[in-house]
């Protein structure tokens, strides 16, 4: 039986066997998922976990200064919550080519980094972003906003990122976690098929119960849980129950109107996705944790 990587429990977890989807490579990768904390995770880390963001992953690719009225809204939502200044200093770990730093510098701030160990090599924007070719582990000085969007669940040691994050994060200061939650209605209507695991590059998909944990043991408090899921949860998931890879020609991110969905079909979506969020059952969240 494998053992937690979270809690350290040895018994009475479930295992299951996920296929690599988005790229439609249908590698099978064993995942397990803990019968204390629910946390689900990849059984063993791959080697070579590069070759998986090769091909035209999200992150890496497109506009990155492109304006994002969704990331917009999010951001607005977030600086509501931690309270930050545009003159302070700005770290987003594992941001691509730096989409939602784009959106800070719209809004004003001036001192904002990046950094990810998968883009080709450093990034200096002519706004002032700067974005490193590193890992967590390798960065130094002080930050008073730290966020991890969709970035956490990639990383191979979570406890080890968290305190890393709290030596970089000032005193009272806030880190910003948004993640795909395995304790969601997706996860449990859809199970292996369901979009956000994304074998193999999740390594983790958190419970609400394993953020509190590791929340806890790395000297954070979690202040709020912000449920932000959208229909994506829905129409990826159904798509992949069909065959359908993220970036197949007929798929919904690729080309709406060569989808299986209906415009009906996506509205209703929506209206679940929002459902959920409201009940705390939607599919991805963003957790506010303040430094004690």
């Amino acid at each position: 039986m494998p053992v937690c990587r979270i809690c350290g429990n040895e018994s009475g977890s479930r295992e299951y066997l996920a296929q690599e989807r988005m790229f439609g490579t249908g590698e099978v990768f064993p995942y397990f998922q803990c019968a204390r904390c629910e946390c689900l995770q990849i059984a063993s880390i791959p080697e070579d976990i590069s070759r998986h963001y090769s091909g035209g992953y999200y992150s890496l690719g497109g506009d990155p200064a492109k304006p994002s009225r969704e990331n917009r809204l999010n951001m607005n939502a977030w600086l509501k919550r931690v309270h930050i200044g545009t003159s302070e200093r700005v770290l987003d770990v594992g941001c691509g080519q730096g989409r939602i730093l784009h959106e800070f510098a719209r809004a004003g701030f001036s001192s904002l980094t990046g950094i990810d160990p998968f883009i080709e090599k450093d990034i200096a924007y002519s706004n002032g972003i700067r974005i490193f070719k590193k890992d967590v582990e390798e960065m130094t000085g002080e930050f008073d906003l730290i966020m991890m969007n969709h970035s956490f669940e990639h990383m191979s040691n979570p406890t080890a990122t968290l305190k890393k994050i709290h030596q970089l994060l000032v005193p009272g200061k806030f880190l910003l976690i948004r993640i795909p939650l395995v304790s969601s209605f997706a996860w449990k209507k859809y199970s292996t098929h369901w979009v956000s695991l994304d074998a193999p590059r999740h390594f983790y998909l958190h419970s609400l119960a394993s953020m509190d944990l590791l929340a806890r043991n790395t000297g954070f408090s979690i202040q709020e849980v912000l449920f932000d899921s959208t229909d994506f949860q829905f129409w990826g998931s159904e798509q992949y129950l069909r065959g359908i890879p993220l970036f197949a020609p007929n798929s919904y991110a690729v080309d709406r109107k060569a989808s299986v969905f209906s415009w009906m079909q996506i509205k209703i979506f929506e209206a679940k996705a929002m459902l959920m969020n409201r009940r705390k059952l939607g599919d991805q969240a963003c957790f506010f944790l303040r430094k004690d």
